[in-house]
């Protein structure tokens, strides 16, 4: 067993005043106070459960998805799921900053439908520049980082929503909604305490945020990814045809 009242308190302190909560679970053991860990986490990245994501069966919806699911990814082509944690959040209860969701208008990246993410949850851009200093050419991006691109927005929501954390055995990229590319996670990184030991977990390659930051406000902004075609319909097309 875990004793975690110090991560309790660092995950109250960077995300939200749940006093009462702290002291209720601040001294108990790893597995009891698991959920609300999650809660924090599921917080800053994420699949909302109506996001459709490229599966053996086609396109699924996020909150579909279970453990044994096999998801299509960018670079690995199809994987299993080895884990799903969902969580409603509410946003009566956190901090008006943390009601935010970054809204994406169908197109902008590759998606055939208006959607909207986690402000934390990593989209994969192509960048030309990107490719130039730093030897390749897709880029992990945090969504809110986005915004203002192509009509990306951070919105407010005033209800429940649900969002869906894909674990699969190594970060991998899947598909969403047509032609988006966004990060899912590990099995270890669904645990906050387990995350924290394992920093030497192979993954893509992330810059910093004054790199991306200049990335993105340089002159080759972010692009279609190299799985796009001329237009949405065409895309979907033809990832539909990779799920046949």
């Amino acid at each position: 067993m875990f004793d975690i009242a110090s991560s309790v308190k660092v995950f109250a302190a960077r995300s939200c005043s749940f006093d009462t909560l702290k002291k209720q679970i601040e001294h108990q053991t790893y597995e009891t106070a698991q959920p609300w860990a999650n809660m924090t986490r599921l917080r800053e990245n994420g699949f909302l459960a109506e996001t459709l994501i490229a599966t053996d069966h086609g396109w699924c919806p996020a909150g579909r998805i279970a453990q044994g699911s096999v998801v299509m990814t960018f670079d690995h082509g199809l994987q299993p799921v080895l884990e799903v944690q969902t969580v409603q959040i509410d946003p009566r209860v956190i901090p008006d900053r943390k009601a935010r969701l970054i809204g994406i208008p169908a197109g902008a990246l590759g998606n055939r439908r208006e959607m909207r993410v986690l402000p934390m949850q990593e989209l994969v851009i192509e960048s030309d520049e990107a490719e130039t200093l730093y030897g390749d050419p897709f880029v992990p991006v945090p969504a809110y980082m986005l915004d203002g691109y192509k009509g990306i927005r951070k919105t407010a929501f005033d209800r429940k929503i649900t969002v869906v954390m894909i674990a699969t055995a190594h970060e991998e990229i899947l598909h969403g909604d047509g032609g988006l590319l966004a990060i899912s996670n590990t099995a270890s990184g669904l645990s906050p305490v387990t995350a924290a030991h394992e920093t030497c977990e192979e993954g893509y390659r992330r810059l910093s945020q004054i790199q991306l930051q200049r990335l993105l406000n340089s002159g080759t902004k972010a692009r279609r990814a190299a799985v796009m075609h001329d237009n949405i319909d065409e895309t979907y097309a033809a990832l539909e045809r990779r799920l046949a």
